[in-house]
């Protein structure tokens, strides 16, 4: 006979042998054979389903276990069992543990329990006259909950940090590039970008030219007074837009553009597959010099080719000549090119994706052409300013210390992009050992070479392999000059 239904004794996955859908010739017959014994068709089809119950709480006689007692009993006489018990017993059954302070409480109990716990977090936490702001949230607080609140905060930073570390997302690993460059550049003079009376500025003139001078007040209507430089120093003091000054632009400092950081990180998520091919490194640090009045564009535009168009509508001229290609021209050496810089003491540190890199002099090519980069000794020029991502403006001084720190960015992102182990990212960073097998830049050409000698300047000694093992040794061969065997 059937067993009577229950909303809880089907497991909801039929197996193949409980699928009703197919009426087949057998469950006609069945179901012809039932209806003579007068049972309804919902009844034959209860049968079906129970075949696919998983017998947890109930057996094969429809009996299920008392949660008090543990006798078996019918499921229709169960509500009746279960009243014949202890009240007591039947509570306990029904407590369960507050999530706030751990206490048993019934069921029926637990909402109106947890209340008096909100009831009195919100009493203890009303701001009273000695209250004080978050230095982090702003909210006031009582001293007594302020190392609370402020723990709070903590384990909520070291959570997003925690998802931070773990994320590949492009904007998640350009956060973390921006941060690290900010923490590196804290305390770079020239940080400071703000214009006070007293400053040094560049002011456009209405030649179009760009001219030192001092900040000597500021007027009402916003323009600045400005006196002027040496040798100009006899001009009048004039009253200049605010649009037509700029704070001088020779001191070292952080640069990272989180805009076009992102950028960066997307073309390098582009050009996986092609570094991946390559033995090549895949990453590189080089310097951009440029005169004083570009740098504010470059910060918040990059590194441009000729004929773009920067955000401000002016236009990128081409200044010094394309001898290798349109291009973007940088170098792996800070003094490459120190001359384009006009005076100027410091010098664009960037981040560079090289991609389908051509060598000036290698066949036929001697420009970039369709290349993503050319290659001539130290000479660097970019087909994109996409491949380009300045992090620091530096000087000489302080360029060793930013470089150390733009090659732990590349190692983050090794490891996030590209996909290199921390121990292979922290290796591939062109550094080299005592009898590494090496290709060195010499007479316009790569040759291959052996590492002798590493020095503690970052410079090598080389002996050559042959068939050319008779030359003699190279000695003191820039990092800049050398690279893995391809």
């Amino acid at each position: 006979h059937p067993i009577p239904s229950h909303p809880t004794m089907c497991s909801g996955k039929r197996s193949r042998s409980c699928n009703s859908a197919a009426p087949t010739p057998q469950r006609k017959r069945n179901r012809k054979s039932h209806t003579e014994a007068g049972e309804s068709d919902s009844d034959v089809e209860i049968v079906e389903d129970v075949v696919c119950l998983t017998p947890r709480r109930r057996s094969i006689d429809g009996l299920i276990p008392c949660e008090i007692c543990g006798q078996r009993i019918a499921f229709r006489s169960y509500v009746e069992h279960i009243s014949t018990h202890d009240s007591s017993a039947s509570r306990a059954v029904e407590q369960v543990p507050c999530d706030i302070c751990g206490e048993m409480v019934s069921f029926a109990d637990i909402e109106a329990h947890t209340a008096t716990h909100t009831a009195a977090s919100a009493s203890s936490s009303q701001p009273g006259p000695n209250a004080t702001a978050c230095a982090e949230c702003g909210a006031l607080l009582n001293p007594e909950d302020m190392a609370d609140h402020m723990a709070a905060h903590k384990v909520h930073a070291e959570l997003v940090e925690a998802e931070l570390q773990r994320s590949t997302s492009d904007v998640d690993i350009t956060v973390q590039l921006v941060e690290l460059a900010r923490k590196a550049g804290t305390g770079l003079p020239g940080n400071r970008q703000s214009t006070t009376t007293g400053d040094a500025v560049l002011v456009r003139w209405s030649d179009g030219h760009w001219y030192h001078a001092k900040v000597v007040s500021t007027n009402s209507d916003g323009r600045l007074r400005v006196s002027w430089d040496p040798p100009y120093q006899t001009w009048t003091p004039e009253d200049i837009s605010a649009d037509s000054v700029i704070p001088r632009m020779d001191q070292a400092r952080e640069v990272c553009n989180f805009d076009v950081a992102l950028l960066f990180v997307k073309k390098l998520f582009a050009m996986k597959a092609l570094i991946a091919k390559q033995k090549q490194c895949e990453l590189e640090l080089v310097y951009h010099w440029t005169r004083e009045e570009n740098v504010a564009k470059i910060v918040d535009n990059n590194l441009q080719t000729p004929g773009s168009q920067n955000s401000d509508g002016s236009k990128v001229e081409l200044k010094n000549g394309a001898a290798y290609g349109s291009g973007i021209y940088a170098a792996t050496s800070m003094n490459y090119g120190k001359a384009f810089g006009g005076g100027l003491a410091c010098a664009f540190l960037c981040l560079a994706i090289p991609g389908h890199r051509v060598i000036y002099g290698k066949g036929r090519n001697t420009k970039i052409g369709n290349h993503d980069s050319l290659e001539y000794g130290e000479l660097r020029v970019f087909k994109s300013s996409e491949q380009l991502l300045p992090l620091f403006f530096t000087d000489t001084a302080r360029a060793p210390q930013l470089y150390e720190s733009a090659r732990e960015i590349i190692k983050i992102l090794r490891v996030k992009v590209l996909g290199l182990s921390a121990d292979d990212a922290a290796g591939a960073d062109g550094r080299f050992e005592k009898g590494s097998v090496v290709e060195v830049w010499d007479m316009a050409w790569w040759w291959k070479a052996r590492v002798q000698q590493v020095h503690a300047n970052g410079t090598y000694d080389v002996s050559w392999l042959p068939p050319f093992a008779k030359w003699p040794w190279k000695f003191g061969v820039a990092a800049s000059s050398i690279r893995r065997e391809s």
